[in-house]
């Protein structure tokens, strides 16, 4: 089973990719969920540069994740998403494991900086060894509850949360 790939694909231009951090630390949280844990809007230059360079559909979410360093996520699937294209900006230890419904570990990696990577998010996972903030681009398809069901379904593991 594959929990993430790394992908040969363009690298954001360093100039842009310091100019997200820094959009990072004064954007606005477009979730609101979790005060150590946001998203924000990609800036509209960074979509168009995504558009232009990445082989995903235009209608994808474009958005920045922040994982403050003091962050503590539990194992999880995620609620509106099959899968992400993540691509770390920051250079850090945090660790991405995978687990089956026992909470048994099945993988684990330490994504490297300026690479995109394909996740599986409706495996279980987390997010450990925060040590600083992370921030990364995470481009994905935004779901209904209801297709995301189905997919769930189709896959046969509608019993994931």
């Amino acid at each position: 089973m594959t929990f993430y790939t790394k992908l040969d694909w363009p690298k954001i231009p360093t100039d842009m990719a310091e100019e997200l951090l820094l959009y990072s630390e004064t954007a606005v949280d477009i979730r609101n969920i979790m005060p150590d844990a946001q998203h924000f809007k990609l800036p509209d230059s960074a979509i168009k540069w995504c558009n232009d360079n990445l082989p995903l559909p235009i209608e994808y979410e474009h958005r920045i994740q922040k994982f403050f360093h003091n962050y503590t996520t539990v194992i999880h699937t995620d609620k509106l998403r099959i899968e992400a294209y993540n691509y770390v900006l920051t250079d850090n230890e945090p660790i991405t494991n995978w687990y089956d419904d026992n909470g048994v570990i099945l993988g684990t990696v330490q994504f490297e900086q300026y690479c995109w990577y394909k996740l599986n998010t409706q495996m279980f996972h987390r997010v450990t060894n925060l040590n600083k903030d992370r921030v990364a681009v995470t481009i994905f398809e935004l779901l209904d509850r209801d297709k995301l069901r189905d997919i769930k379904i189709a896959r046969g593991n509608a019993h994931l949360k």
